[in-house]
């Protein structure tokens, strides 16, 4: 469902427009990303990649116009900016960088991992790559629809990440190929989906189900054992 939806609602950024904004960046843009331009760069519809932010290619053009008249720098470091800023931040990527023998900086090959960030300051890393992030963005889009009912548990202990993973793998639920250090997206076969993700100063379980006595059962059954604290919004459907 989300796949075609998606597809429906979609629009691509020109060809020019894409080159512009690479020039602007002056860092070379991961080939999955031109991908997500060509076929999302201006308008991506239900998928919001950038969650609030805006990632449309007009957008990201006006801010690094913009940038170049001011003094106080509004993308991090060594980043390309993905979107401008929302209630969560922006998102961006950061590239590795070393510095070279022209007192400038020569950047790694490997593809940039994803950071949050707070204008020029990085707030948190949320995926290892371009490619995990959209993967990620797009299972939470369709597993996580938009007024469904999901329930939200949280321990501020990063020891929680790697104990939640693998207790959940014991109730069924086996982790995506594009899960990572920062982002876990699981399912099992009953259709119940859980997304765990790692910020500052918690880390965070998303759960959902077909049904809500599914989850409210997985939901018990992880507070229990992981010793979580409860922040599911009201179930407005009861």
């Amino acid at each position: 469902m989300i796949g075609s939806v998606a597809l429906r609602d979609r629009a691509g950024a020109l060809s020019r427009d894409i080159e512009r904004f690479a020039a602007l960046v002056k860092l070379p843009l991961p080939s999955l990303y031109r991908g997500y331009l060509s076929e999302f760069g201006a308008n991506d519809g239900c998928l919001k990649m950038a969650d609030d932010g805006n990632p449309r290619i007009g957008s990201l053009i006006k801010l690094y116009v913009e940038q170049e008249l001011k003094k106080i720098p509004e993308i991090p470091p060594h980043c390309v900016a993905i979107s401008t800023a929302g209630l969560t931040g922006g998102r961006a990527l950061l590239y590795k960088a070393k510095p070279d023998e022209h007192g400038g900086f020569a950047y790694s090959p490997d593809a940039p991992s994803v950071v949050v960030n707070v204008d020029a300051d990085i707030d948190y890393p949320c995926a290892q790559s371009f490619r995990n992030y959209l993967y990620r963005q797009a299972f939470v889009r369709g597993r996580f629809p938009e007024g469904a009912p999901f329930a939200s548990l949280f321990r501020a202990d990063d020891k929680l990440y790697a104990e939640a993973t693998q207790f959940a793998s014991t109730r069924g639920l086996q982790a995506y190929w594009f899960s990572d250090d920062y982002s876990v997206c699981m399912e099992r076969d009953d259709g119940a989906a859980m997304h765990i993700m790692r910020y500052n100063d918690r880390v965070s379980i998303y759960l959902c189900a077909r049904d809500t006595a599914t989850r409210d059962q997985l939901k018990a059954t992880l507070i229990q054992n992981l010793r979580l604290r409860d922040s599911s919004p009201p179930d407005r459907r009861k």
